[in-house]
């Protein structure tokens, strides 16, 4: 197996479906998999199934919109195709390419900033 190239420029919005592609040989035809989303570069890393039980023969899935995580947006990513279950049986890569989520970071800071209110320590700006 071998996927069609997600180049590190593309970005997928993790609130919208993915459409990916892969070529295999004949003798893979009735294997299937699980698609997972991983970081191996960021701490800690990330191994989120967004796929599962997908058939070799098909060369070609949408990935439903699996957002938002609460991991990190970068360009750190790569889709593995695994054994459904046990992630770290990798049939094939991706090179990396980038997620973000359409709620965007703002979002996330106002949250986290209304979450801080009143608590003791430091202000937004990380000063005692």
């Amino acid at each position: 197996m071998k996927w069609e190239s997600i180049g590190v420029r593309e970005k997928w919005d993790l609130t919208k479906p993915l459409t990916v592609g892969w070529t295999h040989v004949d003798n893979e035809d009735d294997q299937t998999f699980c698609i997972y989303l991983t970081n191996r570069v960021d701490y800690p890393p990330v191994t989120e199934l967004v796929l599962r039980y997908v058939r070799m023969d098909q060369d070609r899935v949408t990935i439903p919109p699996p957002g938002p995580l609460h991991i990190p947006y970068n360009c750190n990513y790569r889709l593995w195709a695994s054994a459904c279950g046990a992630p770290e049986t990798i049939f094939a890569e991706t090179d990396d390419f980038c997620i973000d989520c359409s709620r965007g970071d703002r979002d996330r800071d106002r949250d986290r900033d209304r979450d801080m209110e009143g608590k003791p320590g430091k202000d937004k700006q990380g000063k005692k």
